[in-house]
């Protein structure tokens, strides 16, 4: 291969020389040059070792098959959330059940917890109880009134009374509202 490369150069070389020559001598140098650039070669190849300069690689196959891929990379790092929220009651109770995990994704207006409302119920029966009795009290100090049997200021004092608490029975029936925690907030 090496010798089939020089040839052409050789007669490169020749082609681009100034003297005209004939043939027969030209063809004569060629030859001389060719002979020295196979010993040349020879003792190039004797020195070098083997002609062959390709070199050899093992070559393994393998049947490619569709099957999971699962890859690991293990790093260390800090997460931030974008917001960490502590959610407090408006009324106290006991935590009756809980409806999210801890680390879960909440929205607004979901339900967390339910707290304990049997002490709420009490009270708000007991002051719907309370609204009825001065309720009728003020019909009867009512009607008294315009007959001008009972004193003024008694009637106006029942009134407030009935007034107060309904405003209570009111208030109790907002707090219980308040026994679902719920999420509040605009943003997560």
């Amino acid at each position: 291969m090496k010798k089939l490369l020089y040839i052409p150069i050789l007669l490169l070389a020749a082609a681009c020389s100034d003297k005209p020559k004939d043939k027969a001598t030209e063809l004569a140098e060629l030859k001389k040059q060719q002979a020295e650039i196979n010993d040349k070669i020879t003792k190039l190849q004797a020195e070098g070792g083997t002609t062959d300069s390709a070199k050899t690689a093992d070559v393994s196959v393998y049947k490619i098959e569709a099957k999971s891929f699962s890859n690991y990379v293990e790093i260390q790092g800090k997460v931030d959330a974008e917001e960490n929220v502590t959610a407090y009651p408006q009324a106290q109770g006991i935590i009756t059940a809980i409806y999210v995990r801890p680390g879960q994704r909440v929205s607004r207006g979901q339900t967390l917890v339910q707290l304990d409302n049997s002490v709420l119920k009490q009270q708000l029966l007991q002051a719907q109880a309370q609204v009825e009795l001065s309720s009728t009290l003020f019909q009867r100090q009512k009607t008294f009134g315009i007959k001008k049997l009972v004193p003024r200021y008694n009637f106006y004092r029942l009134k407030l009374i009935c007034k107060l608490r309904k405003s209570s029975t009111m208030r109790l029936n907002n707090r219980q509202r308040y026994i679902l925690l719920n999420r509040q907030l605009t943003a997560l």
